[in-house]
C-alpha cells in the first residue's frame, strides 16, 4: 500500500494518546478508590466532600464519553474502557460516595431530631411554666369549682393531682 510514513505516524501517535488517556482515567480511578476506601475507614466528612470535589472534577475533564468522530478511534476507546473496567470502577466510585452521602444526611438528619426535640421539651416545660404562673393555681378544687371549668371534673382525679402537684394543693 502507498501510504505516506506521516499518515500512518498521525494515526499511531492518536491511537497512542487513547490508550495513554484510559490508562490516567484508570490510575486515577484507582486512587480515588483507595483514598475513598481510606476516608470511609477513618469516617471524616471533610475529606469526603474533597474525594467528591475530585471526582467532579475528574468527571467532567477526563472521563469523556466520546473522544473523536472517527469510528476506529471510538471502537478503541470503547473496547479500552472495556478492558480496563473504567465503567465499572467509575459506578463503583459513584455508588461509594452516594452511599456516604446518604449516611451523611442520615446522621446530620438524626442530630437536628435531638436538637428539635429538646428545643420542643423546653417550650412545653416553658409553656407548662407559665400556664402555672399565670393561672395561680393554689386551691385545684376551687378551680374545677368554676362553671367554665366544670366539664373537666369528670377527667381529673383529685387524689392523683394532689400526689403528683402536693405544694401547689397544699398552699
Amino acid at each position: 500500500a502507498n501510504v505516506p510514513g506521516f499518515t500512518v505516524n498521525s494515526f499511531l501517535s492518536f491511537y497512542v494518546e487513547i490508550a495513554i488517556l484510559t490508562l490516567m482515567q484508570r490510575t486515577t480511578l484507582m486512587q480515588l478508590e483507595e483514598e475513598l476506601g481510606a476516608v470511609i475507614s477513618k469516617k471524616s466528612k471533610h475529606k469526603l466532600e474533597d474525594i467528591q470535589e475530585d471526582y467532579i472534577k475528574f468527571n467532567t475533564q477526563f472521563l469523556l464519553r466520546e473522544i473523536s468522530a472517527k469510528p476506529q478511534a471510538i471502537e478503541l476507546y470503547a473496547l479500552l474502557k472495556k478492558h480496563l473496567y473504567i465503567d465499572v470502577h467509575k459506578n463503583e466510585i459513584e455508588n461509594q460516595v452516594n452511599t456516604c452521602h446518604e449516611l451523611e444526611i442520615a446522621k446530620d438528619n438524626k442530630a437536628r431530631t435531638t436538637i428539635l426535640s429538646v428545643l420542643s421539651l423546653l417550650g412545653v416545660v416553658g409553656v407548662i411554666d407559665n400556664v402555672w404562673d399565670w393561672l395561680d393555681i393554689t386551691n385545684f378544687e376551687a378551680l374545677l369549682s368554676c362553671e367554665k371549668l366544670q366539664w373537666l371534673k369528670p377527667f381529673v382525679n383529685l387524689e392523683w393531682f394532689s400526689r403528683l402537684f402536693p405544694p401547689i394543693l397544699s398552699v
